[in-house]
């Protein structure tokens, strides 16, 4: 509630404004009221974010990889936020942060060599076609078109894989999260034949949110169908629709797919590029005849176990009331005379 302000009679000034804390009204006599002078960020913020690749809150201010866990840092490494390009701040905040932002530059400074994460991307010049959809997706500027072939930047590649996705000529590899081994372990999840009372369902996991969610729920205790084989990727945005099309014709009976919240996505916006995919999956799974509602994509964060618990729960319910895929037995067929 804003504050209400009127005169009194003896010249001084009566505030009514509510406590939060104490949840009550109180009334406050003053001689005098100042108001605060608005802050506004800079105009060029949204040159700064485009060329530093980070990333800006909705009024415009400059916004920090996680409020808690990483408050000065950006996704991209080596940048780091303090005083009021975050938020309107007083001086005792800006020093606190500013102070932040130098022991967190030092963390690097110090050491005398930097390790790179292993699961980056790499482009096959061979197959490249120079079309620079890697370089529009990725968040990271890891990705530059140069000539007619992209190149990828190892110390900047964070290995979310999006990129991987986006390119139509299949040339970018994932170490460690390639192709051939995500569909490798389709296979063989859906090798083994399930109780026939019990739907076969695929689950694609990310890293940092759904996996680690899977581990909160068996760590905590919360039961769940064990009608779901998970497979684990690094960003949500690394599942191609082919993934999920072979999931389908090996014998599936649903593909769940769990993701960040909007907005606490490990590589910025994996998670939302995942959602328009999934979106534009779903209607050619209803025109196959397979149906959309057999496949469910969740936002899952590394605390909600019990939140997956439940989703689980709700999705064997649908898969069985839905019945077998009805690809089922003739994609089995093909397989086994294959």
């Amino acid at each position: 509630m804003p504050p209400k302000v009127k005169p009194k009679g003896n010249g001084d000034l009566i505030i009514n404004v509510f406590d939060t804390i104490a949840k009550l009204e109180v009334e406050i006599s003053a001689d005098e009221v100042v108001l605060a002078t608005p802050m506004v960020p800079r105009e060029d913020c949204s040159k700064v974010s485009s060329t530093l690749k980070v990333p800006l809150s909705l009024n415009g201010f400059f916004l920090e990889a996680h409020p808690k866990l990483r408050p000065v840092d950006f996704e991209t490494d080596g940048i780091y936020l303090c005083g009021t390009a975050h938020s309107p701040q007083g001086l005792s905040e800006c020093i606190c942060q500013a102070l932040a932002s130098a022991s967190r530059a030092l963390t690097i400074l110090m050491k005398e060599k930097i390790w790179s994460e292993a699961v980056t991307a790499e482009v096959d010049p061979d197959r490249c076609i120079g079309c620079g959809n890697c370089e529009v997706v990725c968040e990271y500027g890891a990705i530059k078109l140069k000539g007619l072939v992209s190149e990828v930047n190892p110390l900047l590649c964070k290995g979310c894989g999006v990129c991987a996705v986006e390119c139509p000529a299949k040339a970018i590899t994932i170490h460690h999260f390639t192709d051939n081994q995500i569909s490798a372990m389709i296979t063989e999840a859906l090798r083994t034949p399930s109780v026939s009372s019990e739907p076969k369902i695929l689950s694609f996991f990310c890293n940092w949110c759904a996996y680690a969610g899977a581990d909160m729920a068996g760590v905590s205790r919360f039961g769940y169908p064990p009608t779901i084989k998970i497979i684990r990727v690094m960003c949500s945005g690394r599942i191609d629709p082919i993934h999920v099309l072979q999931a389908f014709l090996l014998g599936a009976d649903g593909v769940l797919i769990g993701g960040c919240h909007r907005g606490d996505c490990h590589y910025i916006s994996g998670n939302l590029k995942a959602e328009k995919r999934i979106e534009a999956l779903k209607k050619l799974l209803q025109a196959a005849g397979i149906g959309a509602e057999r496949l469910r994509f969740e936002w899952i964060s590394a605390g909600e176990g019990q939140k997956l618990a439940r989703v689980v729960e709700e999705f064997t319910a649908q898969i069985n009331k839905l019945g077998p895929n009805p690809l089922g037995n003739s994609a089995l067929k093909g397989r086994d005379e294959a």
